[in-house]
């Protein structure tokens, strides 16, 4: 039964001072406590981008000129959404979900050399879009006031005093015997921390961090607090099993008796031959292979829950964890130098006392700067020495070459009117919008219309031989390990598992599909996971996605089942034009190029003239039109229950994308999902017609994949 109880957002904010060794501290501090989200002014940058932030932390900048404030978000059960229209180099808002929770959260960094009117006006316009809604601003003010206990008030203080008070705002900091800036000049309290009404009463325990933060600027920590919620209520990320080699009996004896209780055995102590032979019977026996698909994955699911610990729990931050490069030498240092650092601040009464203090903690702090650059280097030096160097291409080259793979940041949207998005719903529609287009039946031309209605004929060819056992022992075993699984959870590896146990069972299910025309819909739920091309991260529209669709394990099986006996087919009957070398065995760029080569070679050498045209098809993929890929199989001859499988394969299709918070879905009517075993054969064959095209003699066409090239 799930819990409820009550949750809350533990936050920092700090400026950095562009400061590597600031953010170093501040890495091994968001490591050590559970901390949520971190709010930062002026952080540490290279080549105008952050750096220094750990891979697993979503970074949210405006990506633009070399930004001042960014915002973390360390923990991956917060979502978190980037309204760029209301981003610039010194401020960053997002959209923070958690739960049924909604809020704003925005940091600012106040430019001392620029009139404090152009912040103000930027915080206006963030005021006016989350009107009505929670709103919680850090900021680096570089303003003075007695109105959040400073000794002073000056002229950008009494302005911003006035534009708080005018806009029902509230200042959060207390008053605290720690400030919130110190520097040899001396101390203020510059850092603010401001929010709404709506918000007032959810920002606890806000209090300056005695921890060293090797800035000028001290940490300033606290906690919004969410209302009621249940246990893993609104959390729609999937999960991801896997098991461990001290599980594997357990698995096969749990596995034996849920399948036993699920599909009703009178004798539950059956040894695994028994029941893969009874299951087997069950499929041959029973008329909805629909049905029985569901309940098989269902008892895979209940084993796996019952003993597979999930990879991917819903809140992944853990409260006592270091970086890599801390030592306790580290740890000892740095509680001597906020030992110092509190002596000193705490000396009032005696001013020599005081400079002498004040001497000792600067001393203790420089040499705890200077001891993290010596342990980072030297726990670098020894990540490359003890990395493998079998490999050339491992962890140490893809850092040199910046090819690792940071979290994805998800931005507002540019729609097609030029305005962008502003809240995560409807960025998350627009990407299913535009990634995922429709087959509208009223744009169809009379070409069109005819294409439709030959597809809806019955085939009259022979019936293909049944899957061997073999066959489908192949196609499994060459799953990939350690794949992304699709919606249900469950791995390649479990795949593989229960392949090993029912051996016989899996191969009758796959060929009750082929026999019945029939693709299980539960199959057919592409989660939809869009990756940012390379070199596309600022962009602002949908193109920028590539929709990788995550398929379950069970139905990449079959479709990659179904595409071996229809690339077998066309093959076998040299259907397909030999100028495409996409997605074709033993062809590859290099073969497209020689050919090229060989055409234009003899007409240059007789002084001749070549024109060579390319073309790439925009979307290619998502677009392709299923009724055209089905003529393909048809005018191919291909084996009717075959052609009947990718029938339905075709059908009922549904696309989602899940986040923690929701998911969305929307039923696909054309496209091949890039990360089937399907799509390449079904693209050949769509693309076919267009090499087979009726060119004058000293034309030529080439094709890789989508590319082609004609050559005149």
């Amino acid at each position: 039964m799930a819990n409820t109880q009550k949750e809350q957002i533990n936050c920092y904010q700090i400026n950095l001072q562009h400061s590597r060794v600031a953010t170093d501290n501040l890495m091994q501090i968001i490591a050590k406590e559970n901390t949520d989200m971190v709010m930062i002014q002026e952080p540490y940058l290279y080549q105008d981008s952050p750096k220094g932030i750990a891979r697993g932390y979503r970074t949210y900048t405006h990506r633009t000129g070399k930004s001042r404030a960014a915002i973390i978000v360390p923990n991956n059960s917060i979502d978190a959404l980037l309204l760029t229209q209301y981003s610039d180099k010194d401020a960053v808002l997002l959209e923070i979900q958690k739960g049924k929770e909604k809020f704003y959260s925005a940091s600012i960094h106040m430019d001392y050399n620029e009139e404090i009117d152009n912040s103000l006006k930027k915080i206006e316009s963030i005021l006016q879009f989350t009107k009505g809604e929670k709103l919680i601003i850090a900021t680096d003010s570089n303003s003075r006031s007695t109105m959040w206990n400073d000794k002073t008030t000056n002229p950008r203080g009494k302005k911003l005093e006035e534009f708080i008070a005018s806009n029902n705002l509230y200042v959060i900091n207390e008053d605290n015997e720690r400030t919130t800036f110190q520097s040899k000049r001396g101390k203020s309290n510059i850092d603010l921390t401001i929010t709404n009404n709506q918000m007032l009463a959810d920002i606890t325990n806000w209090d300056i961090s005695e921890e060293e933060s090797i800035s000028d600027h001290n940490i300033i920590k606290f906690s919004i607090r969410l209302g009621k919620y249940t246990t893993h209520e609104n959390n729609f990320s999937e999960p991801r099993y896997r098991i461990k080699e001290q599980q594997l009996t357990n698995f096969y004896e749990k596995l034996n008796y849920n399948i036993a209780k699920s599909f009703q055995m009178e004798d539950k102590e059956r040894n695994t031959d028994e029941i893969d032979a009874e299951l087997n019977s069950q499929v041959n026996d029973n008329t909805d292979i629909r049905h029985f698909t569901v309940k098989l994955e269902e008892t895979i699911q209940t084993t796996c829950r019952e003993i597979c610990r999930q990879k991917n729990p819903p809140n992944t931050v853990a409260k006592g964890k270091t970086v890599s490069w801390w030592t306790e030498t580290l740890k000892i240092m740095r509680k001597r130098t906020n030992a110092l650092r509190r002596q000193y601040q705490r000396t009032t009464s005696n001013d020599e006392l005081r400079e002498n203090r004040k001497n000792q903690y600067t001393k203790a702090k420089k040499e705890y700067q200077a001891a993290i650059t010596r342990e980072k280097i030297r726990s670098w030096k020894q990540y490359c020495t003890t990395t493998s160097p079998n490999n050339p291409w491992n962890e140490v080259y893809k850092i040199a070459n910046n090819r690792t793979r940071s979290k994805q940041m998800i931005t507002t949207l540019q729609k097609l009117d030029g305005t962008k998005t502003e809240t995560m719903i409807k960025t998350f529609q627009l990407m299913l919008d535009q990634l995922i287009p429709e087959d509208n039946h009223k744009e169809d031309t009379t070409y069109h219309m005819t294409i439709r209605k030959q597809t809806k004929q019955p085939l009259y060819t022979t019936d293909d031989k049944e899957f061997t056992e073999e066959e489908v022992r192949q196609v499994i075993e060459s799953l990939q390990p350690k794949k992304v699984p699709g919606p249900n959870g469950i791995t390649n590896e479990i795949v593989k598992l229960v392949f090993k146990m029912i051996p016989i069972t899996m191969t009758a299910i796959y060929n009750a599909c082929l026999r019945t025309g029939c693709f299980p819909k539960n199959w057919k739920i592409a989660k939809i996971l869009p990756i940012v091309k390379p070199g596309r991260e600022n962009c602002a529209n949908t193109s920028k996605y590539r929709p990788i669709s995550l398929l379950n394990t069970e139905g990449k099986v079959l479709g990659k089942l179904l595409s071996k006996r229809i690339m077998h087919h066309l093959y076998k009957t040299e259907y397909l034009n030999e100028h495409q070398y996409g997605f074709t065995p033993q062809k590859s760029t290099v073969d497209a190029a020689m050919e090229v080569k060989q055409y234009i070679e003899p007409h240059l050498k007789r002084g001749g003239v070549v024109l060579l045209v390319s073309l790439d098809v925009h979307g290619a993929f998502d677009s392709t039109w299923w009724p055209a890929i089905l003529q393909g199989f048809n005018k191919a001859n291909c084996p009717r229950n075959v052609y009947y499988l990718a029938q339905d394969y075709l059908k009922e299709r549904k696309a989602i994308i899940t986040i923690i918070s929701f998911n969305m879905g929307k039923n696909i009517t054309r496209g091949c999902p890039q990360g089937s075993c399907c799509g390449p054969s079904f693209w050949n064959i769509q693309y076919d017609p267009v090499l087979n095209l009726q060119y004058t003699h000293h034309t030529r066409a080439v094709a890789f994949e989508d590319d082609l090239i004609l050559m005149i």
